[in-house]
């Protein structure tokens, strides 16, 4: 399996916004190139304006995800999750992680690889509760 769903982000490392999503368009989509420099884990997940609620709601509104990556000699892999978007905290923003994957266990290292994050299954309640949505590629903690 190419990603793995996100157990249990760590919120200590900086997520850097790449581009607005919006997670109440189905389609919506941001094409990202990320070079790996360093062996390990990564994270791709969304940062929402306003702040995710503790504890969370006991029904929340979640859109599903797609992401396609391509990079030299390699074919289109395509992973959905639906629902099991993992949500995080940190002192300034919170968000939540949708794709876990290693490199070089998943893409090579030191070769731009091409993701395409789509929302695959539009929630109209996602953007009026979380306002707007940024994704964000990172490198996720080794321990």
């Amino acid at each position: 399996m190419l990603f793995k769903h996100a157990l249990v982000p760590n919120a200590a490392h900086e997520r850097h916004e790449l581009a607005l999503i919006s997670c109440g368009d189905a389609g919506s989509t941001v094409v990202f190139t990320k070079s790996h420099d360093f062996v390990g884990p990564y994270e791709i997940g969304i940062v929402v304006a306003n702040r995710i609620p503790m504890p969370l709601p006991a029904k929340r509104p979640e859109p599903a995800f797609g992401i396609k990556t391509r990079y030299e000699g390699s074919d289109d892999c395509l992973r959905e999750v639906h629902g099991n978007q993992s949500p995080w905290w940190a002192d300034d923003k919170s968000g939540f992680t949708l794709f876990l994957y290693s490199a070089p266990e998943n893409v090579p290292l030191k070769v731009p690889v091409q993701f395409e994050l789509s929302v695959v299954q539009a929630s109209q309640d996602f953007d009026a509760t979380y306002g707007p949505s940024f994704v964000y590629c990172s490198k996720y903690s080794d321990k």
